[in-house]
């Protein structure tokens, strides 16, 4: 069809990438039970990445931030070892992020993984008669993949009330009144949160630290399995967050 005859034309101009996939089998614990996971990955190139402004860079965690919040997390009055703080990754994460980069192109594997008839036209219509197709949704394997994800994150978190912390960007804080959860303060208008603010001072409501996929939520006023489940409305983790035992960032 057009589309693919564009992509062609594209791809001979060096104006888009057209990457080869294949399936990554490993074991691991889901839902503390050892099984298979099936991941289709981009297999990159050998060649230059021919994007322009391609951008990779995710922020590293400051762990001088991570003490003091943790630290203050433990001095609260209402301090719950097992629910004040939660640790969650993001569900195939990088699947549930746009592509930013408009130009990336893959061809389908030889080994689909259909087998149903339906399955196999869906994945006939996905690929056309050339077996490529554009990638919407951000891959595995591509380079700007954690980037993608990094910045749909915090967007969605500024989107939310949360501030990124100047002197830790990985660090996003969410400020109400004394004594309101951020959810009802939220309701009122400017000029009324200016005069409780006044009246009663301002606190904070809650913090997450973000590391792409990995997210690590503090309680402040609202607690933090009430800000998974705020999160959840975008975005979906592997299992219901716990209390951390280790964080990727």
């Amino acid at each position: 069809g057009e589309v693919h005859k564009i992509i062609r034309q594209d791809h001979a101009m060096n104006k888009a990438n057209i990457l080869p996939m294949r399936w990554v089998v490993e074991w691991k614990m889901i839902d503390g039970q050892l099984a298979i996971k099936a991941r289709l990955v981009v297999q990159g190139t050998k060649t230059k990445d021919i994007r322009e402004g391609v951008q990779t860079e995710v922020a590293l965690l400051h762990h001088r931030a991570l003490r003091i919040m943790m630290a203050w997390q433990t001095k609260q009055p209402n301090w719950d070892p097992k629910g004040s703080i939660l640790q969650g990754d993001l569900k195939t994460a990088f699947l549930q992020a746009e592509n930013l980069s408009d130009l990336v192109f893959v061809k389908k594997p030889k080994d689909t993984g259909a087998v149903s008839e339906e399955e196999c036209s869906l994945v006939d219509n996905m690929f056309g008669s050339d077996g490529i197709a554009q990638a919407i949704k951000t891959l595995y394997g591509t380079r700007d993949a954690p980037h993608n994800l990094d910045v749909q994150v915090r967007r969605s978190l500024l989107n939310r009330g949360y501030r990124e912390c100047l002197s830790c960007p990985n660090l996003y804080r969410r400020f109400t009144a004394k004594g309101i959860k951020y959810e009802d303060f939220s309701k009122y208008t400017p000029s009324e949160k200016r005069n409780i603010l006044k009246e009663k001072g301002v606190t904070l409501d809650s913090a997450v630290f973000v590391y792409v996929d990995d997210l690590l939520m503090f309680s402040g006023m609202t607690k933090a399995a009430d800000v998974a489940k705020e999160i959840q409305v975008q975005w979906k983790f592997k299992e219901e967050p716990k209390p951390p035992s280790r964080f990727l960032g």
